[in-house]
């Protein structure tokens, strides 16, 4: 049975960054889908997805939230930069879904000096063929 392509991508997604020394480094098993209790910081959550079939395929748009913990935001770029490089230097492989494109397509950046760290509120867009019956 084939995944749904909003399983393939988010599968593919993490594997794909998590496959950087970088961003391994800065993660470790933190990209989720959902928060579990005491999750350290960073961490990315894939939430909240759409998926519009397509005569090729499908077009997925993923919400992702990044969190990490500091006084300002230059940490938090530097993930958000590490994570959108990766994406362009390669798209993410899925033995299910060929992904056409990948990109991020809308990041919201803010910080929270009470709390003491930094979110981004992004916005995913990508696009995976169906596969052949």
């Amino acid at each position: 049975m084939i995944p749904h392509p909003i399983a393939s991508l988010k599968a593919a997604l993490r594997a794909h960054w998590l496959a950087r020394p970088d961003l391994a480094a800065a993660f470790g098993d933190r990209i989720v889908e959902t928060l579990p209790p005491g999750l350290g910081l960073p961490f990315l959550l894939m939430g909240e997805a759409l998926c519009r079939d397509e005569p090729d395929g499908s077009e997925v748009e993923l919400a992702l939230w990044l969190v990490r913990a500091e006084e300002g935001t230059a940490g938090l770029l530097a993930l958000l930069a590490g994570l959108e490089l990766a994406l362009a230097e390669s798209p993410p492989a899925s033995p299910h879904h060929r992904i056409v494109s990948v990109r991020i397509a809308e990041a919201r950046i803010d910080h929270d000096p009470h709390e003491g760290r930094s979110e981004a509120r992004l916005r995913l867009r990508a696009f995976l063929e169906t596969p052949e019956e």
